[in-house]
């Protein structure tokens, strides 16, 4: 057997009165497959073998075998190794002390004349095996009590380790706790930014100036619905640079401008208008700006200034008439300021009839009176027309005609006679230019007649055309 008492080899057919299988799975743990009779002595033996490496005999070991008792002489033989000791082996041998002969077999067991010291001796091995089992009991006790101190210990670990775990738990519960505070904060934060989010959508969407956003690269980040009117962008376009977007400006000159405003950081504005001409916007570009200051691509809007331009236009307009008009009626008023004092009348009536031709466009012996606001409209007809030398009349009149199924019209005439013979002019002058053009007519273009008896110009048009918005619409057209 080795050292763990695992048998090694069988010798000897006598081995079979010694060795009996127990129950359970097949071993070859000695002590397993031994007599039981034979297993404290053997166990003993082999116990003091291995401690001492010395042989061990035991005499006059009692077993039955085959239903007779026989004594048995045990020799426990260490093999020892000179290398390690855990590679030692014992050899357990079983030596019969009187083997039976036939007669014994069939004869009556006598007793022994020595019977006594047989006893004494196996008194004295059961001795030895008891005092070796209560030192094995007590090695056992004491294997015990470390094993229970060492359990003791470990229950005390795991009793520190319990209440580690338990102040764990607690600032897990503690740490739990601020998450959830810090989750509900962060719930707060998200629902106030989703509708600041929702308030800056709506805002972008409600604003009718177009505006685009622009990081460094020129690549689009957001944009206004009234940017479509200037650039056929698409959700898709977000993340492409606006320089290659198609846009509908006459302006080529955008990524320079840019760019100038990424390197001074200073905000630039352009006039710049569509292609077709049909609007006109201001465009501003300036930084884009961080909440910590940080410049981070441009912002560029269009405001659409197309009426206010309109209505400069319309306003010049009206200006150059209004000169117009005030020379005329300066000429008009020298005219007759040259007529009244050229005279041999005294100065007091002289004055008298200067103050009521310019008051009311009329010498004593006319039969025409006009307010002062209609002799500033004759006043073309008082510089050039019938009117110049006071001989001529001046017939303004106006209708409006009904007709069913169609859009009210006014008849205008404006008829002079009686003045200087007339010579059609060579060219067209700015109030004949105004009057030709400034109205949109549907029934005819409007009538100069150039007769030497007088001139006579006639108007037919839709009421319709000569409303606030076509008048300055076609008043930009003339302009332009």
């Amino acid at each position: 057997i080795d050292r763990q008492h695992e048998v090694l080899r069988f010798s000897g057919s006598e081995a079979r009165h010694y060795i009996e299988p127990s129950p359970g799975a097949a071993n070859l743990h000695l002590f397993s497959i031994l007599h039981k009779t034979l297993r404290p002595a053997v166990r003993s033996a082999v116990q003091r073998a291995l401690a001492t490496r010395e042989t061990i005999l035991t005499d006059n070991l009692a077993i039955r075998i085959d239903g007779k008792s026989r004594a048995v002489t045990l020799i426990v033989e260490p093999i020892l190794d000179s290398g390690a000791k855990e590679r030692d082996i014992c050899v357990v041998a079983f030596r019969d002390a009187a083997p039976a002969t036939a007669e014994d077999r069939d004869a009556p067991a006598a007793p022994a004349p020595d019977d006594v010291a047989a006893l004494e001796k196996e008194l004295n091995a059961t001795q030895f095996q008891l005092r070796t089992a209560s030192d094995e009991l007590e090695t056992t006790v004491e294997d015990m009590k470390s094993t229970t101190e060492e359990f003791q210990a470990v229950n005390e670990e795991l009793q520190s380790s319990n209440e580690e775990l338990e102040t764990a738990k607690e600032e897990m519960q503690s740490i739990n706790e601020e998450l959830q505070t810090i989750n509900s904060e962060l719930a707060s934060k998200n629902d106030l930014l989703t509708r600041l989010n929702s308030d800056l959508q709506n805002l972008l969407d409600a604003t009718r100036i177009a505006t685009v956003f622009l990081d460094d690269d020129l690549r689009i980040r957001h944009f206004t619905p009234a940017l479509l009117d200037l650039f056929p962008l698409r959700d898709g376009d977000r993340g492409r640079p606006i320089t290659d977007i198609v846009n509908l400006l006459a302006y080529d000159e955008l990524k320079r401008d840019v760019v100038s405003v990424q390197a001074s950081q200073e905000i630039t504005q352009h006039e710049v208008y569509l292609k077709d001409k049909s609007a006109t916007f201001i465009m501003r570009i300036q930084p884009y700006r961080t909440v910590a200051n940080v410049v981070d691509g441009v912002v560029l809007t269009f405001v659409d200034i197309t009426e206010r331009k309109i209505a400069e236009e319309h306003a010049a307009l009206l200006t150059k008439e209004l000169q117009h008009r005030t020379g005329n009626l300066a000429s008009v008023i020298l005219s007759i300021a040259n007529r009244t004092f050229a005279g041999d009348r005294p100065l007091e009536e002289e004055r008298r009839i200067f103050t009521a031709r310019v008051t009311d466009h009329a010498d004593d012996d006319s039969n025409a009176r006009f307010c002062p606001d209609h002799s500033r409209t004759g006043t073309n007809a008082a510089k050039h027309g019938a009117l110049v030398d006071g001989t001529g009349r001046l017939s303004v009149t106006w209708s409006r005609t009904d007709t069913s199924g169609a859009p009210a019209q006014l008849a205008f005439c404006w008829q002079e006679r009686g003045g200087p013979i007339v010579i059609a002019p060579t060219r067209a002058g700015f109030g004949s230019t105004l009057l030709s053009h400034a109205l949109d007519t549907s029934v005819r273009p409007p009538l100069f007649d150039y007769a030497p008896e007088g001139l006579t110009y006639e108007l037919s048009i839709a009421l319709s055309a000569i409303s606030q918005e076509a008048l300055t619409a076609k008043t930009r057209r003339l302009i332009a």
